[in-house]
């Protein structure tokens, strides 16, 4: 690969500058009490080595899990480090990384390191600068920053180069820090709240959270600088202990700030109990699974709020006690409180007995729903079954395939957190025994060349205690490369049929020229970015298309452009570089699609892949 790679590093971790200079890329300084890893010599020049060591200037510690994410995207590696406390990776797209070390014990969080690859050493200064961020969430360029925009000036990065053939040492990622802040999560009656989430900014002005420990306890180790923190509640019962934002505490050098504690409210309780058709109780440890949803009452007055309206939905699993009782908490997974323009639409719990041949549910709606606490009785009674053919487009037998069903109005109503498996009976017949009585289902079926569009149009399954019950039959349609000559028909006017060449990937091959004419004349501006997107997905294989694409980057609108990058990227002509380039200096693409897309055509990389470890 030629030209340099730049890399930004995120300096707020208590390291001096000998890794970050690039004089000292080749022969890093090394610490009496941790042996610095040895680098492999002869490979790419892209190879990053990094240690995770317990403090600075500390022993380096083995197997200790690190995670490397890619801003860009969005790829995840979790690697081991060795016997030297090193690990080693090779990033195949430049842009913005994340590194942090994983596994560690309950409420204890220590900064990671971000660091910046770029094979452009002229677009980014050395020394001191601040890294912003834009819209999408996503690295802007360093340079000529206007004075708004920076972010807090604690967030700093300093840049060095990196020599064609000389790996970069990253920046050491430790367990623990000189400083820290600390404190405690209690309730309205003073009591510890453990799993309650803390979120706070980290490196380059990232949100990241921890949970509390047992002890409703939490410590984080932090550069000195001034933290920005909240206590989110917990998602199954307490609030937030503030919602007008952040509180910003200074941590000095060498400090622990101790009793930065937080005060959380609970939400009102739905309380219940599970009865066996004896009227026994239940045993203590049942599963229970509870749901509530809000509505937006703006609607039934015929008002139509702006944007999209959904609703708010609370999904908890608790168990019961040893008198067959269980609690939940009426906590919005979003928000505060309910807001003025939202009700109560309905309270929902279900169980089933511990061998599962006993199940029941109870619902609360309408005027049943109190304002407060909220009641609710489930009677178990015996599941019933259902039968299902499943055939072809050719009507004949479907075998292997996989039927699930789960409540329409409970979708998160199954044992263990998952849908109902139906059990294959032979000659394209499927059954399932574990319905709970007069709950609605809804089924969905995935098998190998065909697929199943029609599972929200289908009448749910509903059976009585201990009653079987056969259900609509199942004609799929063909789907992967049966489905390729219908695809390819309708794609010229329909972009679902765009859309699903795509994702058959390198196996649309065929269809290249079809995405091509598409591209190239298409009054459709969404059909043609779609067909960039597909030909990018088929990779290699749509090579055919590289001259189109790079006509859509000249002439069609940013968009499209974009799209017709990326594809060029993933597909790997070396031919595009120049054109890339050209609409890069023209402002037809961004500079991270650019630079994303000359990346990939230097390094072949795959479509879907970003990072590489362990790879020299």
């Amino acid at each position: 690969m030629c030209g340099f790679v730049l890399i930004c590093m995120e300096l707020a971790l208590g390291l001096g500058p000998s890794w970050a200079r690039a004089d000292a890329a080749a022969a890093p300084a090394s610490s009496p009490a941790a042996p610095q890893p040895a680098i492999p010599v002869g490979g790419p020049s892209a190879v990053l080595v990094g240690r995770v060591v317990d403090r600075p200037g500390g022993k380096p510690i083995v197997a200790a899990k690190v995670r490397v994410y890619s801003e860009w995207t969005h790829d995840i590696v979790e690697l081991q480090t060795d016997r030297e406390g090193a690990y080693r990776f090779v990033p195949h797209v430049p842009g913005p990384y994340r590194l942090m070390v994983v596994d560690r014990p309950a409420g204890v969080w220590a900064e990671g390191a971000v660091i910046y690859v770029t094979d452009d050493p002229g677009k980014y200064p050395t020394g001191k600068t601040s890294m912003i961020r834009i819209n999408q969430g996503e690295f802007a360029e360093i340079k000529d920053v206007p004075p708004d925009r920076l972010v807090d000036p604690d967030y700093t990065v300093e840049a060095a180069v990196v020599v064609p053939g000389q790996p970069r040492r990253l920046p050491d990622l430790h367990l623990t820090l000189p400083q820290c802040i600390s404190g405690t999560v209690r309730d309205e009656s003073n009591r510890p709240v453990p799993g309650a989430t803390i979120s706070f900014l980290a490196a380059a002005m990232a949100r990241c959270e921890i949970k509390t420990d047992a002890n409703g306890q939490y410590r984080l180790y932090t550069p000195p600088r001034k933290v920005s923190i909240q206590c989110e509640g917990t998602s199954d019962r307490y609030y937030p202990s503030d919602p007008t934002g952040d509180r910003s505490i200074p941590v000095p050098a060498g400090q622990e700030v101790g009793g930065t504690d937080f005060k959380v409210v609970s939400a009102p309780a739905i309380t219940g109990g599970v009865v066996f058709p004896d009227r026994g109780k239940a045993p203590a440890g049942m599963d229970v699974w509870v749901q509530v949803l809000w509505r937006d009452a703006r609607l039934a007055r015929g008002i139509t709020p702006g944007g999209l309206i959904y609703n708010i939905d609370l999904s908890a699993r608790v168990k019961t006690d040893a008198n067959g009782h269980f609690t939940a908490y009426l906590r919005k997974r979003y928000g505060q409180d309910i807001s003025a323009h939202e009700e109560l639409e309905s309270i929902t719990a279900c169980s089933w007995s511990p061998d599962g041949r006993l199940g029941g549910f109870a619902r609360l709606s309408g005027p049943e729903l109190p304002t407060t606490e909220s009641s609710l009785r489930i009677s178990l009674s015996h599941v019933g079954s259902a039968i299902v053919k499943v055939v072809d487009p050719d009507g004949k037998p479907v075998t292997g395939a996989k039927v699930h069903a789960w409540p329409a109005t409970f979708p998160f109503a199954m044992p263990g957190g998952s849908s109902l498996v139906f059990e294959e009976l032979g000659q394209g017949r499927y059954c399932t025994e574990r319905l709970i009585p007069k709950m609605d289902y809804r089924y969905l079926v995935k098998a190998e060349g065909v697929q199943d569009d029609s599972s929200g149009d289908r009448k749910p399954i509903v059976a009585d205690s201990a009653q079987q019950v056969h259900a609509q039959d199942i004609r799929l349609k063909w789907a992967g490369k049966n489905a390729l000559p219908r695809l390819m028909e309708f794609a010229d006017r329909d972009q679902g049929a765009i859309h699903a060449l795509g994702k058959l990937g390198p196996e649309a091959a065929p269809a290249v020229p079809t995405l091509t004419a598409i591209l190239k004349a298409s009054p459709d501006k969404e059909k043609r970015r779609l067909a960039a997107q597909a030909l990018g997905k088929i990779g290699p294989a749509a090579k055919g298309a590289v001259g189109e694409l790079i006509s859509a980057m000249k002439n069609d609108d940013p968009k499209v452009a974009r799209y017709a990058a990326e594809a060029l990227g993933l597909i790997g002509d070396p031919r595009a570089a120049a054109a890339i380039e050209a609409a890069r200096k023209s402002a037809r693409i961004d500079p991270q699609t650019a630079a994303v897309a000359l990346w990939r055509l230097r390094l072949g990389s795959k479509p879907g892949e970003g990072l590489c470890a362990n790879r020299w």
